[in-house]
């Protein structure tokens, strides 16, 4: 398993009345056979690498379901998703198409107009909640045994589909991971291509899986530090050592993923907690305040 030597502070509002809030995720990966995951185990799949991981921090995993097929191209996915069942019941969608409709020498336009829909639809999977969605950059397979000889061809493609994504991505306001980097390591390190020769190994999806925990780990704490220092408190961190300050007087009651609360007291104090996630629960007069804190050190 993977740990991530990093901690996590997101700060969620809710009424004083809020009861504890649980951590669950509800999660579709949607795509081609980068995310079906040619060639390899199914637990070496990269929504699975993920979706292990994220267990590993302690999150509830009620859906991991994967949408994708070896040669879709974004036409094929957007008939199965209009085909499909599939209702507003996840909080976790991410989206990884495009290389075979430059591989199928299919118009530009039709990738562009097809993304847009494509996203719309995920969009009806999340409550319209454009925080719960991102899109993953097409990975350069110029860099594989089976497309060396036309690296240069590709790799223009692979640049040109993902400049889309990202001003599609920006016009969205949601988030876009650029795997593509690590995929151009592929004829340096041979150990991040499948056997078949072209598609990503698990030492590959691994490397992805980093990179998506800690773009959302960074975002998340992007969002969350220009909100806490308009508030009356600082909760401040060093290793597993955690300080909660404020010029007013502050309660504050720490729970477990399972809801038992296991510390409260009063604000300028100093408390420790082990690897793990907790739910912080701060209560300034009538207004109270969530962090969920993840510790993995």
């Amino acid at each position: 398993m993977i740990r991530y030597h990093l901690v996590l502070f997101i700060l969620l509002y809710f009424p004083a009345k809020s009861e504890f809030v649980q951590d669950t995720i509800r999660f579709i990966a949607l795509g081609d056979s980068y995310t079906i995951g040619q060639s390899i185990d199914k637990s070496d799949r990269w929504p699975n690498q993920f979706i292990d991981s994220l267990f590993e921090l302690g999150f509830d995993i009620e859906k991991n379901d994967i949408l994708a097929t070896t040669g879709w191209t974004t036409g094929k996915l957007l008939q199965a998703l209009n085909d499909s069942d599939l209702i507003q019941d996840y909080n976790l969608v991410s989206i990884l198409i495009g290389v075979n409709n430059f591989y199928q020498n299919q118009p530009v336009g039709t990738f562009r107009l097809e993304l847009s829909k494509i996203i719309d639809f995920a969009l009806t999977l999340t409550n319209q909640d454009t925080s719960a969605l991102f899109l993953m950059t097409i990975p350069d397979y110029g860099y594989t045994p089976f497309g060396e000889s036309q690296k240069d061809v590709i790799s223009e493609n692979t640049n040109l589909y993902n400049q889309i994504k990202d001003s599609t991505a920006k016009e969205y306001g949601i988030r876009l991971v650029n795997i593509t980097p690590i995929s151009r390591n592929g004829i340096i390190d041979p150990d991040l291509v499948a056997n078949d020769g072209l598609h990503p190994s698990e030492k590959q999806y691994r490397l992805w899986v980093n990179m998506v925990i800690e773009k959302l780990i960074n975002d998340f704490d992007t969002k969350t530090e220009g909100v806490k220092n308009k508030m009356d408190y600082t909760l401040s961190q060093n290793g597993k050592e955690f300080k909660l300050s404020s010029t007013v007087e502050v309660f504050c009651e720490v729970y477990d993923l399972s809801g038992r609360r296991i510390k409260y007291f009063n604000s300028n104090k100093k408390f420790n907690l082990s690897s793990g996630v907790f739910l912080l629960r701060i209560t300034i007069e009538s207004q109270t305040y969530f962090h969920k804190v993840i510790v993995t050190i």
